[in-house]
C-alpha cells in the first residue's frame, strides 16, 4: 500500500489485516492529518511518513509498535 506524494489523502483507517507499512508509503501525504494504525502492524518503514502534516495524528493501540514508532519519530499518538 503507497500513497506516496498523495496531496488529497486527509484521513485512512488501515484495516486489521494490514501488518507492515513499508517505508515511504506515506510520505510528503502533506494533508494526512490522521492515521488509524492497528496493533496488527508490527512493522512500518524508517521513511512512512517523511514530510508529513505537521499536526499528523496516529491512532493506534497503546504499548503497540505502533506507539513505539510514533515515538521514536515524534508523531502525535492518541489512543485508540
Amino acid at each position: 500500500m503507497h500513497f506516496y506524494g498523495c496531496k488529497s489523502l486527509v484521513s485512512i483507517h488501515i484495516p486489521d489485516s494490514v501488518t507492515e507499512i513499508g517505508s515511504s508509503a506515506f510520505s510528503y501525504c502533506v494533508s494526512l492529518a490522521s492515521i488509524h494504525i492497528p496493533g496488527s502492524v508490527t512493522e512500518i518503514g524508517e521513511d512512512a511518513f517523511y514530510d508529513h502534516h505537521p499536526h499528523l495524528t496516529i491512532y493506534g493501540t497503546p504499548g503497540s509498535y505502533v506507539e513505539e514508532y510514533a515515538k521514536r519519530f515524534k508523531i502525535k499518538l492518541e489512543a485508540e
